[in-house]
């Protein structure tokens, strides 16, 4: 099996990297940039290409563009051939199905999307961090020989199906893009009373890492801490009224963060009913009083 790959960028040389330690034919790169293409054909020590020329060369073809890009970059690459059996094709984004490559799979070609749960800044990093991280796989027909055989190089991965794609990539943006925001915001606060930033974030991070390790450890019903889980109603409000005096454009965020974790309370039984219901009554009072 050889495999050839259509971008040289971070995700697309590190991926490469990463199936040559483990035994499978990367041949080499395409890619616009010339400079990315000279440093993906150097570190994985593989050539460069012309995209008809790999097409015609390999047998699996990964897609590792841009995600905009990827639907452009694959039918202009097949639009002089007629016959695409015997190929697969592989996109790694991780908020566009396999059936953005539909083209492919009209000229008799497999299509897939195979997704790494890892954000990729560093390409040598990155290729450690593969042995360790899971995949999505998705495609509309069943999985040939040649994926069989990736997937053989990959630790972990789950299949999930082209329509669930939206969700999962939702999810991944809450747990990674969103846990930055939850971070922002506590830094915001700290600023706000004179404390600085990198200082309150290197005495935050044990708190941060301990909440993650019980996770981990304990599981997420039970790993809740903090005056919510506790029902103390007082120190609720207490946090509401110091937004009457400082950081009230955070309040609605608090609020609404608040809420959440209520209803997380709720469903995992941390609180009796009328606990909850009380808090429920601080936050949303209020939180109705704003929005009208």
């Amino acid at each position: 099996m050889k495999v050839g790959i259509i971008g040289a960028g971070k995700v697309g040389t590190a991926f490469g990297k990463f199936l040559i330690n483990h035994g499978i034919s990367v041949i080499g790169y395409n890619s616009r940039s010339k400079k990315s293409l000279e440093h993906a054909i150097n570190y994985t020590k593989t050539r460069a290409f012309q995209k008809e020329e790999l097409i015609n060369a390999a047998d699996v073809i990964f897609i590792t563009v841009k995600d905009d890009q990827i639907q452009n970059v694959l039918e202009t690459s097949i639009d002089t051939f007629q016959d695409l059996r015997e190929k697969t094709f592989i996109h790694m984004s991780g908020v566009h199905s396999s059936k953005i490559l539909i083209k492919a799979y009209e000229k008799k070609a497999d299509i897939y999307a195979l997704h790494p749960l890892q954000s990729v800044s560093n390409i040598e990093k990155a290729v450690k961090d593969f042995e360790k991280t899971y995949f999505s796989i998705e495609s509309i027909g069943s999985k040939n020989k040649h994926i069989k055989k990736i997937l053989s190089s990959i630790n972990h991965y789950f299949e999930i199906e082209p329509n669930q794609k939206s969700v999962y990539h939702m999810s991944a943006c809450v747990f990674s893009n969103y846990l930055t925001t939850l971070i922002d915001f506590g830094l915001e606060l700290t600023s706000s009373i004179g404390i600085d930033k990198d200082k309150a974030f290197e005495a935050m991070l044990p708190l941060i890492n301990s909440t993650i390790k019980n996770i981990q450890n304990e599981g997420i019903e039970h790993s809740l801490t903090g005056p919510l889980a506790r029902g103390d109603v007082k120190t609720i409000e207490s946090h509401l009224e110091s937004y009457n005096k400082v950081n009230q454009e955070y309040e609605s965020f608090y609020r609404v963060m608040g809420i959440k974790t209520l209803d997380y309370i709720e469903k995992n039984s941390i609180q009796k009913t009328e606990i909850i219901k009380n808090m429920r009554n601080v936050l949303e009072d209020s939180h109705e009083k704003d929005n009208n």
